[in-house]
């Protein structure tokens, strides 16, 4: 199991469903992608790459209160091939988050640390350039 950090603006909060509050969302804010109040369950994604290989499975998952509040953990699970996340980091570490039935969210690999096993991937959400 790994956990993943994703330094979150308003982009990944959207992307995450509140169970209680999803019959009491408005028409105007599921076309827009907003939902109200922190994530409280699991929720299944996948990891891609810009192209749309798939990297790895991962659930997002309640923030812990250890993380800053801009944060969401990420649960990072059968990477294929093992070890795929790491070059990325050198190379282009551009990755891409997707969750069943929602908008996908640009990520960008900002660092790594700890061992093989139980590796932390901290990974900050891309903004579009400014006209």
């Amino acid at each position: 199991m790994v956990t993943t950090s994703v330094a979150s603006p308003a982009a990944a909060h959207s992307l995450l469903v509140n169970p209680e509050q999803a019959g009491a969302e408005t028409a105007h804010g599921r076309a827009h992608g907003l939902r109200d109040g922190p994530v409280s369950r699991p929720v299944v994604c996948s990891i891609l790459t810009p192209s749309g290989a798939l990297l790895a499975r991962a659930l997002v998952r309640p923030r812990p209160a250890t993380l800053p509040a801009d944060t969401y953990a990420v649960e990072v699970s059968q990477v294929e091939p093992a070890g795929a996340l790491e070059p990325l980091l050198r190379t282009n570490p551009q990755v891409v988050l997707r969750m069943p039935h929602e908008a996908q969210l640009a990520l960008r690999i900002d660092h790594i640390i700890g061992p093989r096993d139980r590796r932390t991937y901290y990974l900050q959400t891309l903004t579009a350039p400014s006209d």
